[in-house]
């Protein structure tokens, strides 16, 4: 039979521990395994320096590249050559006089303000102000005479446009305006009977219309596609009317071009513009001047430096 020994070695005793211990304990690896997760979902979503990298610079805009389909203010100054070409159709009266020429000298200015651009990106931001002046400085004609002639050829517009933008580089703008062209001669005391009387008189006008159109830019590459078409309404002639007091007239105006940016803010562009007056002088028996019509083209070619801010 064995039987348990005594000993006389007092037995420890193992504290337990109590309910607010093991609180603590619970609370602090709560707050280890929380501390943990947030390092690692931050670790996660933190991109790393090659990431960075490859990211395309497309990405990424620039304030100093300005977009002409956005830009706020566009000028332009223009310099060119300039051709005209007038003459009578059923042309009865033998002293009315053909014109043409062949090339001339050209220089102007032209510019655009949208105001509303800076502070909306809604339709009302494409609504602006556009204005453009251009002018012979040097050109003679021949008098009746065969003398020289002092010869003035002016254009001046002023139009509201209504721009949307399309993509960058492109756009369509609407046109409505009015505008003027003069091609005139200077005043030579033995012309002064003729024009009075309207015989082997140079064919003066004084163009006034208002312009109805559309333009549209179209980026393709590096380079911008341009091309406008109005219709003038013209409301007078100048001297035409006066010499044909029946008559009227309508135009056209097209444009084609191309734009290439060459630095930041500054476009360099090269463009065709041609307008064509039609008249229909409408004559009737006893007038001094009888012909059944008459046609005036102007042709334009243009280099210029556009900014746009």
């Amino acid at each position: 039979m064995v039987r348990e020994r005594a000993s006389n070695t007092p037995r420890r005793s193992v504290p337990r521990p109590g309910l607010k211990e093991m609180l603590a304990m619970r609370s602090s690896i709560l707050s280890v395994v929380v501390t943990a997760t947030t390092f690692a979902s931050t670790a996660a979503a933190a991109p790393t320096e090659r990431d960075a990298a490859a990211e395309p610079r497309a990405e990424r805009p620039h304030a100093e590249d300005v977009d002409p389909a956005h830009a706020v203010v566009l000028a332009e100054a223009q310099a060119g050559l300039g051709t005209r070409s007038f003459d009578y159709v059923d042309r009865v009266t033998p002293g009315l006089r053909s014109y043409g020429v062949s090339a001339a000298p050209r220089v102007g200015i032209a510019g655009e303000v949208y105001p509303l651009a800076p502070f909306r990106s809604d339709l009302p931001s494409g609504l602006g102000l556009a204005l453009g002046y251009s002018a012979t400085p040097y050109l003679q004609s021949e008098g009746q005479d065969g003398a020289a002639l002092e010869t003035r050829w002016t254009s001046l517009d002023a139009a509201l446009r209504m721009r949307v933008p399309l993509a960058r580089g492109s756009m369509v703008t609407g046109t409505l305006g009015y505008g003027g062209v003069d091609f005139g001669f200077a005043a030579d005391p033995t012309q002064l009977r003729e024009r009075a009387t309207g015989t082997g008189v140079l064919p003066e006008v004084r163009y006034r219309f208002v312009r109805a159109g559309a333009d549209g830019r179209v980026a393709v590459w590096r380079l911008a596609v341009l091309a406008g078409l109005d219709y003038l309404f013209v409301t007078s002639t100048g001297a035409v009317e006066a010499r044909f007091p029946r008559s009227s007239a309508g135009g056209i105006e097209a444009r084609l071009g191309v734009a290439y940016p060459i630095v930041n803010h500054v476009e360099l562009r090269t463009a065709l513009r041609y307008q064509r007056f039609f008249h229909d002088l409408a004559p009737e028996p006893g007038d001094a001047n009888v012909a059944g019509g008459a046609l005036d083209e102007l042709g334009y070619w243009q280099t210029s430096l556009a900014l746009a801010f």
